[in-house]
């Protein structure tokens, strides 16, 4: 069964990821250290955001409360999207040389605030036909949910899917519904892996 589908996870496969710089700029704002901040990225209030649990408005107060932060919705928004970095170094070369020649999709665990922002500031990213966005789907990666939802859109067979993601979870998940998982982050092990399966 020949492969019409790539599918690319967006945050460290992507575009580049700095959560430290977010954190940081917080802990600016707030009484309490960086320390306690930090925690946030891999809490379950940051899992429920991108799951579609809190809106924006109900992050936002959450918190500014939790962690005593003194600053108005328009300089969080403008803070918590110091998270997304550039595109990774040639991306963008490798997407121009498959589209077209496959359907290409995003599949990401993120939320509103960073897609919007995504969006708004690279343009490489509306060559992808479908969006898997955690806080529409209410599922996170690596709930096989995801997997099973990309399948149903796509009217695809996992056979027919090629996934690319840096989290070995979410590769193991993929791979469980045939998909051909590719752990990878840089875009050089992409190329090659794309190379292996007669893509490039």
């Amino acid at each position: 069964m020949s492969i019409k589908h790539i599918i690319f996870d967006l945050g460290n496969v992507l575009l580049n990821i700095h959560s430290e710089k977010a954190m940081a700029a917080f802990a600016e704002t707030s009484k309490l250290p960086q320390s306690d901040i930090e925690k946030f990225f891999l809490s379950e209030l940051h899992l429920g955001f991108m799951g579609g649990h809190y809106s924006s408005n109900q992050l936002f107060e959450i918190l500014k409360a939790q962690y005593w932060l003194e600053l108005d919705f328009d300089t969080f928004c403008s803070i918590w999207n110091l998270v997304i970095g550039k595109p990774k170094d040639g991306i963008v070369d490798i997407i121009d040389k498959i589209t077209g020649k496959f359907i290409l999709s995003i599949c990401s665990n993120t939320d509103p605030i960073h897609w919007k922002y995504c969006l708004e500031q690279y343009t490489f990213l509306h060559h992808f036909q479908y969006y898997f966005l955690s806080f529409e789907m209410k599922y996170n990666k690596p709930a096989l949910e995801v997997f099973e939802k990309m399948l149903t859109t796509l009217e695809a067979n996992g056979e027919e899917c090629v996934f690319i993601d840096d989290s070995y979870p979410n590769i193991e998940a993929a791979g469980r519904l045939g998909f051909h998982a590719v752990h990878a982050e840089e875009p050089n092990k992409i190329q090659d892996e794309l190379v292996k399966l007669n893509l490039l």
